[in-house]
């Protein structure tokens, strides 16, 4: 069956280590496209940093973005799909966030709220180049649902950290993982691949 649509993550898979498209994928891309096929973007990054690698290829096509739950247009700007996760969860998400002692980021628009700047947020400022914002105390209550939220925890915790967030917040959140020590938090059903569906199916093509 021929392939109609392609869809890659960013990160460790797009991107090389300076968190760049290689002159080999470009070209490969571009091969696709001059070949009439599709190609999205998926990633958990947020829309405003996957954004200029889209403008750089030059595609006009919808972004998946925060794992899913925000589904944009690289040029035209246009919301397709948006999935926030709910007030009620992520406020107590916060709340177990703070009497944890966990770091978190919290996605609210095209911000990144933080506690204070340390050496978690300016690893992922290097990695996303997106400035994040410290708010102190306040990050802890929200009156904005946020598209979600990450979790980072020391490496030798990250599976009983995981396994503890699948089983305070079921049927509350979906939790999954980008790197060895983040944890992504969405609403549950949020995902990229229900994103890429919905894009593909807007295109008309099928999952198979």
């Amino acid at each position: 069956m021929e392939i109609k649509l392609i869809a890659s993550d960013m990160d460790d898979t797009l991107l090389n280590k300076d968190c760049q498209i290689s002159p080999r994928n470009e070209a490969a891309i571009r091969k696709a496209l001059d070949a009439g096929k599709i190609f999205l973007i998926a990633t958990g990054r947020m829309y405003v940093s996957v954004r200029p690698y889209a403008e750089k290829l030059g595609l006009d096509v919808p972004l998946v973005t925060y794992n899913g739950a925000l589904v944009k247009g690289s040029l035209s700007g246009k919301v397709y799909y948006e999935h926030k996760m709910k007030l009620s969860t992520a406020n107590e998400v916060l709340a177990y966030c703070r009497e944890r002692g966990y770091y978190l980021q919290l996605y609210v628009g095209d911000s990144i709220l933080i506690k204070q700047e340390n050496d978690c947020s300016r690893m992922y400022t290097k990695i996303s180049g997106i400035q994040t914002t410290a708010i102190g105390e306040a990050l802890y209550h929200t009156d904005e649902a946020p598209y979600k939220i990450l979790v980072m925890t020391k490496s030798e915790e990250f599976a009983d950290v995981w396994q503890q967030f699948k089983e305070d917040f079921a049927g509350k959140l979906d939790v999954t993982s980008s790197k060895d020590n983040f944890l992504e938090l969405m609403e549950p059903g949020v995902n990229k691949w229900e994103a890429v569906k919905s894009v593909a199916a807007s295109y008309g093509v099928q999952p198979q």
